[in-house]
């Protein structure tokens, strides 16, 4: 029995593998992928981005394998300040939150750039975006980790995100009270790199 459930374990981790490798192929391939395909992205890279990373490395096919050398070096560097030269035309901020010894940080729309994917989605500055597909986007590597999924998203792919606008006309600033917004869906579906 015991044999059973390890080897039913191990099947798993192999289909999953190759699921993943599949899914990253074809969006670094600039592939549509269906709903199935962009949740398990999403979750390739905010929730096992140590796998993804390992696949960026080596098994992808030729194309994708030529795509993920050039993104490499720019996923694996330190984030720099977001200027809005994004794919959702946009810059983005991060909110950084402690509780305790916990912290967490998630993005916040600083600036909207005229005729861009996300002034078309109507992005508002302090707009925040809270969850892609329904992942969280409110975590320690939230951050890098988005900024990972913008460099792989295929072109002409929707991103649906759960947003959280705040309710009063006179915003102040790009502060973040949660009593304060209201929570509503809104798609934005991404340009060429």
């Amino acid at each position: 029995m015991k044999f059973l459930l390890i080897l039913s374990f191990c099947l798993c981790a192999i289909t999953s593998a190759k699921d993943n490798t599949h899914v990253l192929n074809k969006a670094l391939t600039n592939q549509k992928l269906n709903t199935e395909e962009i949740r398990q992205l999403i979750k390739l890279v905010l929730r096992k981005n140590s796998d993804f990373q390992k696949l960026m490395e080596n098994g992808l096919s030729d194309e994708a394998s030529e795509r993920a050398k050039k993104l490499l070096p720019l996923i694996r560097e330190r984030p720099r300040e977001d200027a809005g030269e994004n794919r959702l035309g946009s810059a983005i901020g991060w909110f950084i939150e402690y509780q305790g010894a916990q912290m967490t940080a998630f993005p916040i729309v600083t600036k909207v750039n005229d005729g861009t994917p996300a002034q078309l989605a109507k992005l508002h500055e302090g707009d925040v975006l809270w969850k892609l597909e329904g992942e969280s986007l409110h975590h320690e590597q939230a951050r890098n980790h988005f900024i990972q999924l913008l460099h792989i998203w295929p072109t002409g792919t929707t991103m649906n995100f759960e947003i959280r606008r705040e309710k009063s006309k006179h915003r102040r600033a790009i502060e973040y009270f949660s009593d304060r917004r209201t929570k509503f869906k809104i798609s934005v579906t991404l340009t060429s790199e």
